[in-house]
């Protein structure tokens, strides 16, 4: 039951952070931690999944990860006949909002979460799903191309968030 096993990860994560302040403040960390961990659910048919967490004091920075063995963003837009031009192209899509479901209101959650720690907190995202990587920082959006020999089996998403990010109100970010 994956509401059950989001609960009790979360109860884990919660214990975890309990002697730190969530950078971005504690709606900002929920929601995304929510939203991803319910897009690898719902989207990528994982056999296992992982979701990380490091704080780098030296560095100044938090790195929040999350990855999967499952059919990646660009396998997912294929089995749903959605046309994209490379896997790159997948993500962007996905980074932008649209959706693999039936219902149009959704597809918000990565496109979301993104926007909260990239805009909220000048963080840098990097996405890499099969053969596309989608890199962000500020503005700036680069995407690249991977061999098949880079190829990667399913998706990683990884946000680089600096610790001096203040509360977030990130109901400006939800549409």
């Amino acid at each position: 039951n994956e509401g059950s096993e989001f609960k009790t990860l979360y109860a884990k994560v919660g214990e975890l952070i309990k002697s730190h302040k969530p950078v971005g403040g504690e709606s900002a960390f929920k929601y995304v931690l929510s939203e991803l961990t319910d897009n690898i659910y719902q989207h990528s048919r994982f056999k296992k999944s992982f979701m990380m967490c490091q704080a780098y004091k030296n560095k100044k920075y938090v790195e929040l990860s999350f990855i999967d063995d499952g059919i990646s963003i660009p396998g997912n837009f294929e089995e749903h006949n959605m046309d994209f031009e490379g896997d790159w192209d997948a993500i962007t899509e996905a980074v932008s909002g649209q959706s693999t479901k039936d219902n149009y209101e959704r597809g918000t959650g990565l496109r979301s979460s993104l926007q909260i720690y990239c805009e909220g907190a000048q963080a840098e995202a990097m996405i890499v799903s099969r053969n596309g990587v989608y890199y962000k920082k500020s503005e700036d959006t680069q995407l690249y191309r991977l061999d098949d020999q880079q190829r990667f089996p399913g998706t990683l998403i990884s946000i680089r968030i600096p610790m001096k990010a203040e509360n977030i109100e990130i109901y400006k970010y939800l549409e």
